[in-house]
């Protein structure tokens, strides 16, 4: 599913990955650990195309992340930031679901149903506003975001 082959990035011409190669395989958990700056949200942000390495490959169920385009990889790939507020875009909780859902699904009754099972499951008001609950709370709907449109890949940052 996750492919990644010599993988190196570099910010303002200072190595932060160097070299990285690992497979992740369908219905595989994998866990990337290290200290603070260590380039571990690089590395998510690499594997999900929204950023290019340096060097090296990506690639997801065969497409390669410098080519693909981000909207494609988008329908394969769920994404949770570590901060919520640079994932939340909409101004109640229902809109910011459904927003995830128009990307993955174009049948309207599917996502009408899945909006409706999402807010149940998370016992969530669709008109509360995302930027009125608490952090926990955003990370949660951001969560119920990616998880309502059924992504192939979750990466949590």
């Amino acid at each position: 599913m996750i492919n990644l082959q010599n993988v190196s990035f570099s910010y303002n011409n200072e190595k932060v990955l160097s070299n990285i190669s690992f497979h992740i395989e369908k219905g595989g958990f994998t866990a990337i650990i290290g200290s603070n700056g260590a380039g571990k949200s690089t590395l998510c942000r690499i594997m999900n195309g929204l950023i290019k390495p340096s060097s090296g490959t990506v690639t997801v169920n065969g497409m390669d992340t410098r080519t693909t385009k981000s909207s494609i990889l988008a329908r394969h790939i769920g994404f949770l930031f570590q901060n919520p507020d640079r994932q939340i875009c909409k101004n109640t909780v229902g809109e910011e679901i459904r927003f995830s859902l128009d990307i993955a699904f174009t049948d309207k009754n599917m996502i009408e149903k899945r909006l409706i099972e999402t807010l149940s499951l998370f016992d969530f008001d669709a008109d509360s506003n995302p930027f009125h609950l608490s952090r926990g709370e955003r990370q949660q709907v951001a969560l119920a975001s990616i998880i309502a449109a059924e992504p192939e890949i979750l990466i949590l940052d």
